[in-house]
């Protein structure tokens, strides 16, 4: 399996374990994008991923890092920054979600 398919067959496990997010999980649209080091989102829903910490991970911890990057788009969190921080906004989120999940 590719990187690609790779990244693809964790969206679709992450659609099965929590199919109340399905339609979001579905709408992102993939980006390789080895800068982000691991995997990042934006206000447009995009799902960006560095293919090397995509090869490094298992499919199912891959799945949880999508629910991950999806609630960070149904919080809305990249337009609720509002002025703060981007690093401290960014760490504060993610252990947001973390706790969460």
């Amino acid at each position: 399996m590719d990187i690609k398919e790779k990244v693809m067959a964790a969206r679709l496990v992450a659609v099965e374990r929590w199919p109340y997010f399905g339609a979001q999980l579905l709408s992102m649209v993939l980006v390789e994008k080895p800068e982000v080091g691991t995997c990042a989102t934006d206000t447009m829903g995009r799902f960006y991923y560095a293919p090397e910490f995509v090869e490094s991970v298992s499919v199912q911890a891959l799945a949880t890092i999508w629910l991950h990057e999806c609630l960070h788009v149904w919080l809305d969190h990249c337009n609720r920054i509002e002025g703060r921080n981007p690093n401290r906004w960014n760490k504060s989120v993610d252990r947001e979600i973390n706790d969460d999940l």
